[in-house]
């Protein structure tokens, strides 16, 4: 018998006659079995035929499980032997070893009591095995440091050691100088040789420097470089403005970091010269424009007389109250009749788009009702299809404006177009800050600044460049086709593309964060949903005017825990674990088919002692996903909440156990997910850039 029950296929008895033991028999059964769970107690009765004497023997089988022993650095699993760590950060450690029995003794091979090493241990009823971890918070002490963790199981006497290698590395910001100071923008004359120096001293290992312009890597004879230790010069003759960029990499962590300079011509002198190669040509410009702009007025009138009738939809969400959930949004048309004539918005074909350094600016659409909103809220319409260069500066006759698509309490959005070459057009999304707002405000060149930094990602809108009209800095977007994901949210949803969704947005905003940049605000409906279903974020802010960003929010509509965490509610503070919170509510959203993880939204938090209630059960179409992890960023203690790096990671453990990568064969629009396999695959630590 096996744990009391009788085994019916037992092979057949091996009997043997003593002679030499008065006629005696020796009798031998085998048994052969698999052991299952913690223990196995085994049972052979034995009796005597033809009589009523019977013996039993019993024996207890204790099973083991070895172990799975590897580190966390910082709560992420490493997959690499060695790994690169930010010179001054206090970093954490794990050692652990899941799935163990019976339970398995951690040890560091060094001493590091000082430094506060810590072991706990946990069971886990549903399979009898032990996950034991042993912590270590330092400061790495050297260039490279070795950390060694010893695991030992006494009752079967098995050991094990894995080590992990420590390189530490320092990335200085890149300096650019021009005649031994630092600018944000300098003013030179045409034809004037320029020097600048870039520089990233006491960075670990060396960094390697290099420039580009335009977004174009500076070529021979035009430009000239030279480069020593830590230092590189970049010689050059402008000859129109110029976005000039330095760029510091240091390969093994494989972390980047940029400064930049835009260099301006003046004005040259009233010479003959300048008579015949500027004034000329800008006349006959001018003259080409107003001949075309008296053809388009013409050809506007001649359609404005024929009977026809025009409507214009806008996209505006509805107001965020306190007495309704949220809904889709309605459309509004607006129809020309006989007594108002509204502008046309000119065709989208680009080549009927007006040209030169002309500007038309239709702002006199009819006042929009919740005209806070559409300040949080830009609207896309169509995408060209066609790429520019990247961070690339766009002088004031390359850009037309085209339509006003928002006048906000914050920022000035418009749709128009750039001239990447002489022959093509884009479509773009033009951004500047409102001329409410004072400068010291809204820190609206340092965040142009940062996010030309920013890498191409994804997950991200995509920056153009930059362009400078009427004494105003524009920042300029990739235009696109897409939805907001507040409209796609339905349970038709497949699995794996909502595991896309969930990785693409978390993977956004761990870059964003990762630039010194917030989201308040963040929700479905700030998330825009791309034709080849790729979430893409939008809208976000320096971390110095998240703040600033939150009062504004509130002072217009009612917040609810729904839109904002506590502490934003109550204090007007905001952090990256207000992101954190803000996620896990667009990832409940997203579970859940748009119902909101805080229903009861006319209660808000009225001090930091308040009681609110966490959803008590998981979405059950998702049930697959859940994840203990998300109530954690509901914590009302931010220390508590995880990190937008630990979130994403959480959820890629679960994606990768369900062993569903790639495209769903179940979708129903046969989509592809953005969630790729990541085991396997350490990404480097980036420096925060706060």
């Amino acid at each position: 018998m096996i744990n009391g029950e009788m085994v019916d296929d037992v092979p057949p008895q091996v009997t043997q006659r003593n002679l030499q033991e008065n006629r005696t028999f020796d009798s031998i059964s085998t048994l052969q079995f698999s052991p299952t769970g913690e223990q196995v107690i085994v049972t052979c009765n034995v009796s005597l035929n033809g009589t009523d004497i019977e013996a039993t023997a019993n024996a207890t089988f204790l099973t083991y499980v070895i172990p799975r022993v590897f580190f966390l650095l910082n709560g992420r699993r490493v997959y690499a032997e060695e790994v690169y760590v930010r010179g001054d950060d206090t970093i954490n450690i794990t050692c652990s070893a899941e799935g163990s029995r019976p339970a398995t003794n951690l040890t560091w091979e060094e001493n590091y009591d000082h430094l506060k090493s810590s072991s706990q241990e946990k069971h886990d009823a549903n399979n009898a095995t032990f996950d034991s971890y042993l912590s270590l918070i330092m400061s790495p002490d050297s260039h490279t440091q070795r950390i060694t963790c010893s695991s030992f199981i006494v009752e079967i006497n098995r050991a094990e050691t894995i080590t992990l290698g420590l390189n530490t590395y320092v990335l200085r910001e890149p300096l650019i100088t021009f005649n031994g100071q630092s600018h944000d923008i300098i003013w030179v004359n045409l034809n004037d040789s320029v020097t600048l120096i870039c520089s990233a001293e006491g960075s670990r290992p060396r960094a390697i420097l290099t420039w580009t312009v335009n977004g174009l890597l500076p070529q021979e004879p035009a430009y000239k470089v030279s480069q020593s230790s830590e230092l590189s010069n970049l010689i050059f003759q402008p000859k129109h403005n110029d976005l000039v960029e330095c760029v510091s990499s240091l390969h093994g962590p494989n972390i980047t970091r940029a400064a930049s300079v835009t260099i301006l011509i003046n004005a040259p002198d009233g010479s003959f010269d300048y008579f015949i190669n500027v004034i000329v040509p800008c006349a006959a410009a001018v003259l080409t424009v107003l001949l075309l702009f008296c053809i388009y007025c013409a050809s506007r009138r001649f359609k404005g007389s024929r009977s026809t009738n025009f409507s214009t939809t806008l996209n505006i969400p509805m107001e965020e109250t306190s007495d309704m959930p949220l809904s889709k949004t309605q459309q509004k048309e607006y129809v020309e009749d006989a007594n108002i004539a509204y502008p046309k918005p000119p065709d989208l074909e680009l080549p009927e788009v007006p040209t030169g350094s002309e500007m038309i600016y239709y702002s006199d659409l009819p006042e929009q009702e919740n005209a806070y909103e559409l300040s949080f809220h830009t609207e896309y319409y169509s995408a060209m299809g066609k790429s520019g260069a990247s961070a690339k500066m766009f002088p004031e006759k390359d850009i037309c404006f085209v339509l006003n698509m928002k006048m906000g309490h914050i920022y000035d959005r418009w749709m128009g177009t750039i001239d990447v070459n002489p022959v093509d057009k884009k479509c773009v999304i033009l951004s500047t800050i409102s001329d409410s707002l004072r400068k010291k405000d809204i820190h609206w060149d340092k965040f142009v600044k940062r996010v030309l930094q920013l890498p191409d990602a994804t997950n991200l809108t995509k920056v153009e460049g930059i362009g400078i009209s009427e004494g105003k800095l524009y920042l300029i977007q990739e235009h696109m086709a897409c939805e907001t994901l507040e409209d796609r949210i339905s349970d038709q949803i497949s699995r794996t593309e909502v595991m896309g969704h969930l990785t693409g947005i978390l993977e956004g905003l761990e870059i964003i964060q990762s630039f010194g940049l917030l989201h308040p605000g963040l929700s479905t409906r700030k998330v825009l949903l791309t034709k080849q279903r790729i979430c893409k974020l939008y809208d976000f802010c320096l971390t110095e005017d998240a703040s600033y960003t939150v009062r504004i929010r509130k002072s217009r509509i009612t917040c609810t825990l729904n839109q904002l965490a506590p502490e934003a509610l109550l204090r007007d503070k905001y952090s990256e674990a207000s992101d954190v919170w803000s996620v896990a509510v667009v990832i409940w959203e997203i579970l859940s088919c748009g119902t909101s993880p805080f229903p009861n939204e006319e209660q808000s938090p009225d001090s930091d002692k308040a009681v609110y209630s966490l959803p008590e059960t998981w979405p059950t179409d998702y049930k697959l996903l859940r994840n203990k992890q998300l109530f954690d960023c509901w914590s009302q203690d931010t220390s508590l909440r995880p990190t937008i790096s630990k979130l994403k990671s959480s959820f890629i453990e679960n994606f990768e156990a369900l062993d569903t990568y790639g495209p769903s064969n179940t979708s129903t629009d046969d989509l592809a997910s953005s969630y790729v396999h990541m085991k396997g695959i350490e990404k480097p630590e980036e420096e925060d850039d706060h």
